[in-house]
C-alpha cells in the first residue's frame, strides 16, 4: 500500500510479516531483513513524501534474501515521481 502525504518529507516504510506467513518467528525476521535491505539499496527511487506498508505473503518464505530485494526494487521502480 502507499499513501502520498502531500509533503517533501523522507518516505516511511513499514514491513507486515503475519504468523500467517509462517509460525516461526526466525523466519519472519528475515524477511523483514530482506525487506529493509531492499528498500535501503533502492531507496534514491523513492520519491520524497510517501508511506508505503509491505505486507508479505506465504510465498515470500522460500525466496532467497537476493530475490525479495530485487522484488522490492521493481516494485519501487514502478512508482511514479511526484
Amino acid at each position: 500500500m502507499v499513501l502520498d502525504r502531500k509533503d517533501s518529507a523522507k518516505p516511511r516504510f513499514g514491513f507486515i510479516v503475519s504468523t500467517k506467513v509462517d509460525k516461526m518467528s526466525i523466519h519472519r525476521n528475515r524477511v523483514k531483513r530482506a525487506l529493509s535491505e531492499g528498500v535501503r539499496f533502492s531507496l534514491g527511487l523513492v520519491p520524497p513524501g510517501l508511506d508505503m506498508i509491505f505486507l508479505a505473503k506465504k510465498s515470500i518464505v522460500n525466496k532467497t534474501t537476493e530475490e525479495i530485494m530485487k522484488e522490492v526494487e521493481t516494485f519501487l521502480r514502478q512508482i511514479p515521481e511526484k
